[in-house]
């Protein structure tokens, strides 16, 4: 962590974090994976009724991870046009029609896309603010 310019000022301390195991951890990060894992595929399905297709529940269910794991593949940027060719490839076996797959994964790549930024852009200001109110601090 202490490569990186932004995160320079931060230090561990393990004596803080001792009483937790390694056993604890990994299942928090279980949790927090596995919630994420099924709020993106309600996204999917949110989006999917936005549209009116009537692809069920069980179908986002299905293909979503699938996607979303093939789309993380350092193969493409940002997972851009693996991330459609699985989701058309898979909701074609339940007889989706290809056009709506594609709507629906592009909407969910710019949605992701879009939260990503703003995040990034919030994270950025905050160490710019911090950064600013410490060079103050110092004059």
């Amino acid at each position: 962590i202490n490569k990186f310019k932004i995160f320079k000022n931060y230090k561990i301390d393990k004596k803080k974090f001792s009483f937790i195991s390694l056993n604890k951890i990994f299942i928090y990060v279980f949790m927090i994976s596995f919630g994420c894992q099924v709020l993106q595929v309600v996204f999917i399905y949110l989006v999917s009724i936005y549209f009116e297709s009537n692809i069920e529940f069980l179908y986002s269910l299905l293909i979503g991870p699938f996607a979303m794991a093939v789309s993380s593949l350092p193969i493409s940027f940002g997972g851009w046009g693996v991330r459609e060719i699985t989701m058309i490839q898979g909701y074609d076996l339940f007889n989706i029609n290809p056009d709506t797959a594609l709507i629906i994964s592009i909407t969910i790549g710019l949605i992701n896309l879009i939260i990503t930024f703003g995040f990034a852009v919030i994270v950025l200001l905050l160490q710019f603010v911090k950064e600013l109110v410490r060079a103050n601090g110092k004059k």
